[in-house]
């Protein structure tokens, strides 16, 4: 690991239902990429993030019919910290307990990491080589969580991705 900036990082959002939580701004300074796992509530939502780096979205189930272009069902991206996948979940069951349901939605992809939403509920973990990381929700806090995001950073172009939940409350 260098003493210098990251290499690379990446803000994960979710569950923003048509809010982005003023902190976000804050935690999001210098990622060179914005990920949305969908239920994204508005479109101003991503006008918002884009202010800060790209943003590439996902639709989720309370954000109506998907659009292609800016919101589609899933998103397959090649980066420095591998093959991303971005979806909300909702459609594959995608909850920590079903790693293997969503690995088989996206094992065309063969995807190093999958980035999901859905259930609110930040988490970070592996099946097999996949790493599945979910950012929790970024809106208002529900439910009697408060709301978080996510840190994707790759130290230096040869090190292993960090992944990391930052509380916005």
């Amino acid at each position: 690991m260098t003493d210098g900036p990251p290499f690379y990082r990446i803000g994960v959002i979710a569950d923003t239902h048509g809010f982005v939580h003023p902190k976000v701004f804050d935690v999001f300074i210098g990622v060179q990429l914005i990920l949305h796992a969908g239920d994204i509530g508005n479109e101003a939502v991503l006008d918002e993030l884009e202010t800060l780096a790209p943003v590439r979205a996902v639709s989720g189930n309370v954000d109506g019919v998907p659009d292609s272009r800016r919101r589609p069902m899933t998103q397959r991206l090649e980066t420095p910290a591998g093959r991303i996948a971005v979806i909300h979940g909702h459609l594959a069951k995608a909850n920590a307990g079903d790693a293997e349901a969503l690995l088989a939605y996206l094992r065309p992809f063969k995807p190093d990491i999958v980035v999901f939403g859905h259930s609110h509920v930040p988490y970070c973990g592996q099946c097999g080589a996949v790493v599945f990381f979910n950012p929790g929700s970024a809106g208002r806090g529900r439910l009697g969580r408060s709301p978080s995001v996510g840190l994707i950073t790759m130290p230096s172009e040869r090190a292993r991705p960090v992944f990391e939940h930052i509380m916005l409350d």
